[in-house]
């Protein structure tokens, strides 16, 4: 077979029409391997639950996901961040480490489905509370068991 040579910018034009876009819609994938991955990790605070009404409840940031709430007993909450300022998507992890209930408050206008605007909910004592904003106006909440031991 004879040679035939292939310029630099041939090459290039040939690579780049390689790049496609794979559909895996319906396909099992099985043995993957990712390299140069990173394990998945998040930042947490620890906040103390203050106040008895949504007006004086401990403010959760939304830039740390993992929520560590302490103080509980009954009567304080925290209050979750407002939804103008958090993307959709946005998820919190919340958890109650207290033996008391903790209350969660929306931000003033805000609700957490299916309650009304700006009224709380309630968490068992050491549970945990997952809530996604869902839009601009709202949160899905899930809260989890308890774990026993």
């Amino acid at each position: 077979m004879g040679s035939k040579r292939v310029g630099l910018a041939r090459t290039q034009a040939l690579i780049e029409n390689l790049k496609r876009s794979l559909d895996l819609t319906s396909s099992t994938l099985s043995g993957v391997a990712v390299d140069g991955a990173t394990t998945l990790s998040t930042g947490v605070q620890t906040v103390a639950a203050a106040g008895s009404n949504q007006g004086s409840a401990t403010a959760i940031t939304a830039t740390t996901p993992l929520v560590l709430v302490t103080g509980a007993d009954g009567s304080k909450g925290v209050k979750l961040p407002a939804l103008s300022a958090v993307p959709t998507g946005t998820i919190l992890i919340i958890a109650n480490t207290a033996a008391a209930v903790l209350k969660v408050y929306p931000a003033s206008g805000d609700k957490v489905l299916p309650l009304a605007d700006d009224a709380d909910f309630t968490m068992a004592a050491s549970t945990t509370a997952i809530c996604v904003a869902a839009d601009a106006t709202q949160w899905i909440g899930f809260e989890g068991a308890v774990i026993a031991g």
